[in-house]
């Protein structure tokens, strides 16, 4: 199919730029992840630099320039599965995702998808006007890609976040069970719609992130907000999740 590679190589280089720029405008949290994995805060520079770097090679220079993307991806993922496997939880915040997520096997899948459109752009000669057929078939595959990942990411959740379902819930100072306990921050843009729409509500505790109820936090293993957990009246998790149940909603 005319173009594909070069379609191929287009995507990669939204990405690497998209990826670049994202660190380079939070850089606080760029130095803070790279040191959270261990690395010194000159590559929380370097390697924005090369991605947006590499981002304009892909357009000028896409087969070449695949090649040391391909090279990057699997130096990445190489380092991204140590991470994994020694149980490191520093945000992965790459593409300066909101939710600031631990780095976990993921981001393994993602690489993997990168590589795959890496080769792909491996074939593109040059720069090229892709054919309709190409253009297409990159946006669908992109798609796809975005709903695997999708999957992945609410797996991820459902298996590492919220105490087990059927446990006992930890105590909390002041709250009493049966309860629903929806754990907000403060630069959590979607959170105020829970504030709103929960405050008042019977049995509904909502506890802030801040120093004091960073334990708790903890105890319920919440990393990313908002969060809820149902709490029964003997102090067992009946259900916990980043949205709120059918039964919750219609209250």
């Amino acid at each position: 199919m005319h173009g594909l590679g070069y379609a191929a190589a287009l995507l990669l280089a939204l990405v690497f730029l998209v990826a670049g720029g994202a660190k380079l405008r939070d850089r606080a949290g760029t130095v803070r992840t790279f040191a959270g994995l261990g690395l010194p805060a000159r590559v929380a520079v370097a390697v924005p630099v090369i991605e947006l770097v590499l981002a304009v090679a892909l357009v000028v220079f896409p087969g070449w320039a695949a090649t040391i993307a391909l090279a990057l991806l699997a130096a990445f993922t190489t380092f991204l599965a140590r991470a994994v496997r020694h149980g490191v939880v520093a945000p992965c915040n790459c593409f300066g995702s909101a939710r600031h997520a631990p780095v976990s096997w993921v981001e393994l899948v993602r690489n993997a998808l990168l590589g795959v459109v890496a080769v792909e752009a491996l074939t593109a000669g040059g720069p090229t006007w892709p054919h309709a057929g190409a253009v297409v078939t990159v946006v669908v595959a992109t798609l796809a890609g975005r709903w695997i990942l999708a999957m992945a990411d609410g797996r991820r959740r459902a298996l590492s976040e919220g105490p087990p379902t059927g446990s006992a819930a930890p105590a909390i100072v002041g709250v009493t069970w049966p309860a629903l306990v929806v754990f907000l921050a403060p630069t959590c843009a979607t959170c105020a719609h829970a504030r709103t729409s929960l405050a008042g509500r019977p049995h509904t505790h909502l506890l802030e992130l801040d120093d004091s109820t960073r334990r708790t936090f903890d105890a319920y293993r919440v990393r990313a907000t908002p969060y809820y957990v149902d709490v029964d009246a003997t102090g067992i998790v009946r259900w916990r999740g980043p949205e709120l149940n059918a039964r919750h909603s219609a209250k």
